[in-house]
């Protein structure tokens, strides 16, 4: 786990107080390469994009051998169907990859859903982002160029993950209350009425203008 916060005790956690999101990745990245602990091959998965139900292991390892086999530099696992629809399909070895490009419609060619990544490629596109796209939201932005794709297939979660402006992300309630135990559909089905209503609460003054103007 790669943080920014020091009072996060777990084994194999890798923290960098007051550094950006980009720093953060990229002291981790190098203090893993330092240690041994990294591979040719990287999952960037933020904490709150966990998987909701069961990973399908030997559609994972096919990617892995079709991204080394291709030289793909990263290889996205969750980017809507909608959007998919601008990107450029690609049958490589029988299955259907899609080009990821920037474009007017789909501007987060280096979107932070869960991916694949050559470890060699993230720690290079941190350097590049350290400067002008150092939090999550520019970081998604920045165009890392050529070898990016989306997978055939989803990640086994939902698209923003848990949590979604600040609030918790209403879509992963049905799967927690068919994957998960129901002490846990109820706590984060209670957060969700939180947190709705402390959003919708924030939003009134905003409103408010609105009407007047």
């Amino acid at each position: 786990m790669l943080t920014d916060s020091e009072s996060l005790k777990m084994k194999n956690t890798f923290a960098s107080p007051g550094e950006s999101f980009a720093g953060v990745l990229l002291n981790g990245l190098r203090r893993m390469r330092e240690n041994g602990r990294l591979g040719q091959w990287t999952f960037l998965l933020l904490e709150d994009l966990v998987p909701l139900w069961r990973v399908n292991h030997t559609k994972i390892q096919e990617v892995i051998a079709i991204a080394e086999k291709h030289s793909m530099q990263k290889v996205s696992f969750l980017i809507p169907e909608e959007l998919q629809n601008d990107l450029e399909s690609e049958e490589i070895e029988g299955q259907i990859f899609k080009r990821v490009t920037k474009s007017a419609r789909y501007q987060w060619p280096n979107t932070l859903q869960p991916s694949l990544w050559d470890s060699r490629a993230l720690i290079r596109t941190c350097q590049a982002c350290i400067e002008n796209y150092s939090d999550p939201w520019s970081f998604e932005h920045y165009d890392p160029g050529e070898g990016l794709y989306a997978a055939p297939f989803n990640w086994s979660t939902v698209f923003h993950g848990f949590y979604h402006m600040g609030k918790i992300n209403r879509s992963i309630l049905p799967h927690l209350r068919r994957y998960d135990s129901r002490e846990s559909y109820n706590y984060f089905l209670m957060e969700y009425i939180r947190t709705e209503l402390r959003y919708q609460l924030m939003r009134i003054p905003n409103k408010i203008k609105e009407q007047i103007r």
